[in-house]
């Protein structure tokens, strides 16, 4: 609701199509994609690094430039800015 009244253009639980070679090779499915930035949410008590990793490979699958991890499961709410 947030993000309509901020009249921000947003999609959720975006489908994401990864090819190889020209073919389909698998098919992520992303939290968020606001505006052109592409939001992973997470819920765990310390960020893994494959989180980070996945991350990442959203960014590169989407083309999309800049990417934010949130992780909602630790004592704060972190936030990683990651760009590809």
């Amino acid at each position: 609701m947030e993000l309509e009244a901020a009249g921000l253009s947003y999609e959720r639980e975006v489908w994401i199509f990864v090819a190889y070679k020209g073919r389909e090779v698998g098919k992520p499915r992303v939290d968020f994609i606001i505006e052109d930035i592409l939001v992973e949410i997470k819920a765990q008590s310390e960020l893994e690094p494959v989180a980070f990793v996945q991350t990442l490979s959203y960014l590169k699958a989407s083309g999309c430039k800049v990417g934010l991890l949130v992780n909602f499961g630790a004592s704060k709410i972190e936030v990683k800015r990651l760009a590809n």
